[in-house]
């Protein structure tokens, strides 16, 4: 998730930079193709992380976590 984050705010960086030279290509291709991605995996996996938490250490809740990914 950290990592997602990090590619996250380096787009955005990026997105700034592009806007600021009036780039609209690149500021297009940007939230077309990678913002909206990230923002999607980011929540997907904030998501994925708060469930496995809620589910506990017994086993049960990790194996049913387990078996919805697959």
């Amino acid at each position: 998730l950290d990592l997602e984050k990090q590619v996250n705010k380096s787009l955005l960086d990026l997105h700034v930079t592009a806007s600021k030279n009036t780039d609209a290509h690149l500021t297009n291709m940007l939230e077309e193709d990678f913002l909206e991605e990230q923002v999607e995996s980011i929540e997907k996996l904030g998501n994925m992380i708060t469930r496995l938490k809620r589910a506990g250490t017994s086993g049960l809740g990790e194996f049913l976590f387990d078996k919805e990914l697959k």
